[in-house]
């Protein structure tokens, strides 16, 4: 999926909830996406040792707090349209996926896990700041 994902997740984000797009709107969108998939990239590669990366989650999360003024409805949007992208992305793969829906479904399962953490991680610190 790469960084196509993270792509389709703010163009996603921004036609669902055009209120956001001054959040955006001096933004290399093209950058913004790949320091996206960067991060989660960092935090997939993490899950053997995730504490190792909640410190990088909760700066990311204090540094959205005070530069973009992001609070938790934000995050709770941004989660819930990447797991949405992501779903979509795994369910088009489908048929080239190992056989069986259970995998498909632990798949879609675990990214949902993984995304709702790091999103819990970072609103988590906005409301302590």
């Amino acid at each position: 999926m790469g960084e196509k994902a993270t792509t389709e997740f703010y163009d996603r984000l921004l036609l669902q909830c055009p209120e956001m797009k001054p959040l955006f709107a001096d933004r290399n969108m093209k950058v913004h996406s790949h320091k996206l998939y960067q991060i989660i990239r960092l935090a997939v590669r993490s899950l053997d040792d995730f504490e190792s990366v909640v410190p990088v989650l909760k700066k990311l999360g204090r540094r959205h707090s005070v530069v973009y003024g992001l609070d938790r409805s934000h995050y709770r949007v941004f989660t819930s349209t990447f797991i949405e992208v992501l779903h979509r992305f795994i369910y088009s793969q489908y048929s080239s996926m190992m056989a069986g829906t259970h995998y498909v479904v632990d798949v879609a399962d675990a990214w949902s896990y993984v995304l709702n953490i790091i999103g819990d991680i970072m609103m988590d610190v906005v409301e302590d700041s």
